[in-house]
């Protein structure tokens, strides 16, 4: 068995080794050119596939569960908390404000069942994107208006959009990997599993990248793969 991915992976590392291996022979040949009083007059011979059709039998073995704990399978849920705590201190102290002890209280409690509900998987949000907008949205819906522009100074609309702003960023570490798909690809399991077999059609096209030097703002030169 094989996950899905890095069975392609693989599959795509060896159509560009396959490219390097043509640039070797085609530099190879180069030099015999070069070195022959008859053929150093004749352009050198170099081949490129820059499309490739593949057709690849695959057979479903297994699909990995989400790993537990998480939201959406993307999110890992035991880090939430302290997370949403920390955005909404970073925002309480770019606005040079604090929350009355009972509206943080009520805060507390509002957000740590929001992400128990998530958590249950009572509903699932498609990436960390989706989870700190409704996150951002709770926070902002959990204090009254009154306090949110008498002790913040800012309307509802602005806290929720700096909350997500900040989990946003925030929710990146607490990625995790999502499910895996297993597959058999060899022949014998392929036969095997004949009555389950699918086929993939993939097009591949080249797109060869290139070294330059690019001037950095705070001075000297870096080097830089960009495209050819």
């Amino acid at each position: 068995m094989a996950y899905l991915g890095d069975f392609l992976g693989t599959l795509n590392r060896e159509i560009a080794l396959a490219r390097v291996q043509g640039d070797v022979e085609a530099v190879r040949i180069a030099e015999i050119y070069a070195h022959d009083p008859l053929l150093k007059h004749f352009p050198v011979p170099r081949f490129r596939l820059p499309t490739l059709s593949v057709r690849v039998p695959v057979a479903v073995q297994r699909l990995d569960a989400p790993p537990p704990g998480t939201v959406g399978g993307v999110v890992d849920g035991n880090r939430l908390r302290p997370l949403i705590s920390n955005a909404v201190d970073d925002q309480l102290t770019s606005l040079g404000a604090t929350l009355p002890i009972e509206a943080r209280r009520e805060l507390d409690r509002v957000v740590g069942e929001r992400v128990d509900a998530l958590v249950a998987r009572d509903e699932d949000l498609l990436g960390e994107r989706a989870v700190a907008d409704d996150l951002a949205a709770v926070v902002a819906a959990a204090l009254p208006e009154s306090t949110v522009r008498g002790r913040l100074g800012i309307s509802p609309d602005d806290l929720r959009t700096g909350i997500r702003e900040r989990l946003r960023v925030a929710l990146v570490p607490a990625r995790v990997l999502p499910p895996r798909l297993e597959v058999l690809v060899t022949d014998t399991q392929l036969r095997e599993a004949s009555d389950n077999v699918i086929e993939l059609n993939l097009t591949l096209t080249e797109e060869a990248v290139e070294w330059t030097v690019v001037e950095q703002a705070e001075g000297g030169d870096a080097p830089r793969l960009v495209p050819e």
